[in-house]
């Protein structure tokens, strides 16, 4: 879901909000010694973040990683 401009904060029970700041979003994908640093729009991202590379390439923790089920 994509943040959504609102001028007061959510109410009710069980809501939640996201502050938009300026700056990217970024999603990473990881397979095995490959990682690629995306937009959520498919742009590559790496260029901009060189330094992220590094510090991805150990083994994420196991509560932060997701696994593909066939």
């Amino acid at each position: 879901m994509l943040a959504k401009l609102s001028n007061e904060m959510p109410a009710g029970d069980g809501l939640i909000y996201e502050p938009k700041w300026d700056g990217f979003r970024a999603l990473v994908f990881k397979s095995g010694d490959d990682i690629y640093i995306q937009s959520r729009d498919e742009k590559p991202l790496g260029r901009y973040f060189p330094e992220l590379e590094p510090r991805c390439a150990p083994p994420c923790p196991r509560a932060a990683c997701s696994t593909a089920r066939s």
